[in-house]
């Protein structure tokens, strides 16, 4: 099995080309890419406000989202309210949901495709925490202390 660099990098150099079929709508670019955490999953945000999340491989469409609605009522990163305007981060939380956030808004979505929508006074600033192994881990840790 390949590192996480070499998939990465093996990735980069043999650029996916996608049938237009992986997608319903038509588009000209991709605003926002996020991997999940598993590796197994990817979201991407398009030009025509549209979360599609699959698999890693491109084999699989888990949905496709259009968030117009949404994106055209909070604004763009220089707070004007425009269609639409670009997101400033697209994270995955877990393997299963994906947050995009804008200046004063973030809209949560799930696998099952639940929307939750929290607004903010002003803006605001996400990071996913990553929380490390315990260490030692078990099996090191009984070897250590046994």
């Amino acid at each position: 099995m390949l590192s996480h660099t070499a998939q990465r990098d093996e990735f980069v150099r043999n650029a996916v080309e996608l049938p237009p079929s992986y997608f319903s709508s038509h588009f000209s670019s991709v605003l926002k890419i996020a991997v999940s955490s598993d590796e197994q999953s990817v979201a991407l945000f398009l030009d025509t406000d549209v979360l599609w999340v699959g698999s890693l491989d491109f084999s699989e469409v888990k949905f496709e989202l259009p968030l117009r609605g949404r994106v055209s009522a909070v604004g763009s990163e220089d707070k004007t309210p425009v269609p639409g305007s670009h997101p400033l981060a697209l994270k995955w939380l877990d393997n299963s949901t994906v947050a995009v956030q804008w200046t004063n808004f973030i809209a949560l979505v799930d696998v099952e495709k639940n929307v939750y929508e929290f607004f903010y006074p002003t803006c605001i600033h996400t990071e996913v925490e990553v929380r490390p192994a315990p260490f030692p881990p078990p099996l090191l840790k009984s070897r250590i202390f046994t």
